[in-house]
């Protein structure tokens, strides 16, 4: 008696192993191939293998003159052996015939190979469930391609019937995207760089936030940028692209210019929105507040004239009246205006 791993055919349970039917035309049932390579390790079917199913094994007792089982390294008949779960496998023709001891590691590494090359084939034709990582990489891939003025990715990575709107307020397909990717002018280059990133992503649906951080040289001048940008990607057809994009920019104070302090006592004064809604401008030292409701702000002079609040958007404009004095206050947002006038 000899001991050597047993498989069951498929009704028993606890199942892995391999059995593959070979055709007797490449195999004989004298053929030994035991320490020797197969001659082509591309897929099964140029060994003329065809795996079956997957089973378990036992190590059992059976007869010496049991032939057609491959035994590690081709071990003989009427040995005993402690094989490792991982293999062997059982071969058998299609006609029933059984095959001599051979070595199988080349049969595992065809079987790896072939059931490898079908998975990497399958994932090649779809997108499968993607990542926040995924989504930064390729958002990261669409700026860059921005400043040399490259449209591949964005026709790659935007469905055909997405919505673009951009900070400048436009709105556009496509086709108007894609045509809006231009290089940089000459003597300007730049960089845009993804910042605090916040996905949801779930089934079909991703959503992506992020800030981006430009810094821009225009003939050796340095000009930096804060956006923010919203998109939508879905996946249809197994592929995920972007449906809809939408960007901001962020409101950036401007720089701090020099005022004119004589002018400072023709600003003082109450001034009046309605029956009841009431700023006040006074001095303190060589600084100019406005205080409305108990809120006092500093004004801070952009030019002379003008003026803006920190971190809110919008001037602050004195109007001179034809006979030279202020007679107004005026707030002004997007280029319109909400004028108080001056009572006292």
């Amino acid at each position: 008696m000899r001991t050597r791993p047993s498989y069951f055919d498929g009704d028993k349970p606890n199942s892995v192993g391999v059995i593959a039917h070979a055709d007797d035309s490449f195999i004989s049932s004298s053929s030994s191939f035991a320490g020797d390579a197969p001659r082509s390790t591309s897929s099964l079917a140029k060994l003329g293998l065809d795996v079956r199913r997957i089973f378990t094994r036992h190590d059992a007792t059976i007869p010496e003159d049991q032939t057609g089982f491959i035994q590690a390294g081709g071990a003989k008949a009427g040995a005993t052996r402690v094989f490792p779960d991982v293999f062997p496998l059982a071969l058998r023709g299609k006609n029933g015939q059984s095959f001599a001891s051979m070595n199988i590691r080349p049969l595992l590494f065809a079987v790896s190979f072939a059931m490898f090359g079908f998975a990497a084939a399958q994932s090649a034709t779809t997108d499968d469930a993607i990542s926040q990582d995924e989504l930064v990489r390729r958002t990261q891939e669409l700026f860059d391609a921005a400043v040399p003025g490259n449209a591949e990715p964005w026709k790659k990575y935007f469905a055909d019937d997405c919505i673009f709107s951009d900070e400048k307020g436009r709105t556009m397909n496509k086709a108007a995207l894609v045509a809006d990717i231009k290089p940089l002018p000459s003597g300007y280059s730049g960089t845009i760089k993804i910042a605090k990133v916040q996905s949801i992503i779930h089934e079909e649906t991703a959503i992506l936030s992020y800030d981006l951080d430009e810094t821009e040289t225009v003939f050796g001048q340095k000009l930096a940028a804060r956006y923010h940008g919203t998109d939508t990607w879905l996946r249809r057809n197994g592929t995920w692209q972007i449906a809809a994009s939408q960007a901001m920019r962020y409101y950036e104070d401007p720089a701090v210019g020099q005022a004119d302090p004589k002018k400072f006592a023709d600003f003082i004064g109450t001034y009046e929105l309605a029956p009841g809604q009431t700023k006040t401008v006074s001095i303190e030292g060589e600084k100019l507040y406005v205080e409305r409701k108990g809120k006092r702000e500093q004004l801070l002079p952009e030019t002379s004239d003008i003026f803006f609040r920190k971190r809110v958007e919008g001037r602050v404009l004195f109007r001179y009246a034809d006979y030279g004095k202020v007679d107004a206050l005026i707030d002004r947002r997007n280029n319109e205006d909400i004028i108080w006038r001056k009572t006292k």
